[in-house]
């Protein structure tokens, strides 16, 4: 089932797609324009401030659903040949930002 909804949220971590001699890289959010304001979080672009349009973030990651990100996040830590197409970075953050926030939600302290 694919999701419609690709809206960016600020303080989110999004992948912004390769581009020129820059492979796909996380960033996370800090506002939302007609580009998006914030910071990369891994790559040869760590730490630096970026503002890319929306139409360069890979928000593909969110059309999986649950039992299909199981997969994916199995495939990743398995320790096998048979490859993600995501990041383990990648992976971890969508779970948390399904499951564990769900959980946080549910269950306040």
């Amino acid at each position: 089932m694919l999701k419609t909804d690709h809206s960016v949220k600020v303080d989110e971590t999004v992948a912004v797609k390769p581009f020129d001699d820059i492979p796909r890289t996380l960033f996370f959010v800090r506002y939302v324009d007609d580009v998006v304001g914030g910071y990369a979080v891994d790559g040869v672009l760590k730490d630096e401030y970026g503002e890319p349009d929306i139409a360069m973030l890979d928000l593909s990651i969110r059309d999986l659903d649950d039992m299909e990100l199981r997969e994916e996040f199995r495939k990743c830590f398995s320790g096998t040949e048979v490859q993600s197409r995501w990041s383990h970075q990648e992976l971890l953050h969508e779970v948390e930002r399904r499951f564990v926030n769900d959980c946080d939600d549910k269950n306040p302290r």
